[in-house]
């Protein structure tokens, strides 16, 4: 598919929760390893990247969010008890400002030196 016609995405609300999806889908819960992912996907040039927010359930998969504000006054409530704010994990932000300042880039497939 040609990356303009493509979304590509690392998890969303449904697969986060076991709906759908084939087999293992990398979460926040899974850590640095779901930070890898959202990284590659925001540092490739392909597609338009949706990269989740969400927060934490426990057993009912069909919960809504938290009770409590995501805002609060000038600070977030992001832990790991209600909202996760993936999107503001250091190394994710950062990857979203490296796509926004490389979005026309070409990636080379030939190794340096060949």
């Amino acid at each position: 598919m040609p990356s303009y016609k493509a979304v590509v995405f690392s998890d969303n609300h449904d697969n986060q929760r076991g709906h759908g999806g084939a087999g293992s889908i990398v979460t926040f819960h899974d850590g640095k390893l779901y930070e890898l992912a959202n990284v590659f996907m925001l540092t490739y040039p392909y597609g338009y990247p949706k990269v989740m927010s969400s927060y934490e359930f426990n057993g009912n998969t069909d919960a809504g969010g938290p009770t409590v504000p995501v805002h609060q006054g000038n600070n977030l409530n992001c832990n790991a008890q209600q909202w996760q704010c993936e999107h503001r994990k250091p190394f994710i932000a950062g990857a979203m400002r490296f796509r926004n300042h490389t979005n026309d880039g070409l990636v080379s497939t030939k190794l340096v030196g060949q």
